[in-house]
């Protein structure tokens, strides 16, 4: 209200220079400032380890760092299928393991998926996924076991990933590219290295995307 008003007694000003009234709007965008640029944060491109959806070759890559324990990550889920449903041609969103220091069963639950990774490639990774965040209070080693059961994947070898941390290096280079990037709080977003932050409804990334596909 103060800003609208401010602009009226500048409106009111000017008429009373004599400028007609069809032409204040005019000589008011003259001084206008356009909105500011949306954040951009500097993270590294994503390598074979990381599970994608979408297309390979997208045109603007959401790369999604997400903790499997954090409530916020699981509500911005549906804002994500809705992202790719709006622009299946044009999108890959792209998964960065971040558990956080106080979700004690995450980063287990990033290395069960990295798993699931492994054996069953971006399918089977994103049909784990859904477990994990179906069941976001039961992600502590007997349910990883449990959902990668029910998911028909190698079991010995799924085991075996945990016991022996064979992800750890994978979900380890993940936290330190955000890190690098200044990411601190989980879920957060670089589209085409915009940043957006926490989890945002639709239109906050559509406005980003369509400024990326713009070339922005």
């Amino acid at each position: 209200k103060e800003l609208v008003d401010a602009q009226l007694t500048v409106a009111k000003a000017l008429a009373a220079k004599g400028v007609a009234k069809d032409k204040v709007f005019r000589e008011l965008m003259k001084t206008a400032k356009a909105p500011q640029e949306p954040e951009k944060k500097n993270v590294p491109a994503p390598t074979k380890d990381n599970p994608f959806k979408g297309p390979e070759n997208a045109k603007i890559v959401i790369q999604e760092f997400s903790d499997f324990q954090c409530p916020f990550c699981a509500r911005v889920n549906p804002t994500v299928e809705q992202i790719l449903k709006e622009y299946p041609k044009d999108v890959k969103i792209v998964w960065r393991n971040m558990p956080l220091a106080f979700h004690q069963d995450a980063p287990l639950a990033a290395e069960a998926a990295q798993e699931a990774f492994a054996q069953a490639g971006n399918k089977g990774f994103w049909k784990y996924h859904e477990k994990l965040f179906a069941n976001q209070s039961a992600i502590k080693r007997p349910d990883l076991e449990k959902y990668a059961e029910e998911l028909g994947l190698d079991m010995a070898k799924f085991k075996a990933a945990l016991d022996n941390r064979t992800h750890k290096a994978t979900v380890d280079k993940d936290i330190e590219a955000a890190k690098q990037a200044g990411v601190s709080g989980t879920p957060a977003f670089t589209v085409n290295g915009y940043f957006v932050s926490g989890a945002q409804p639709f239109p906050a990334f559509n406005k980003v995307i369509k400024l990326a596909m713009k070339g922005g």
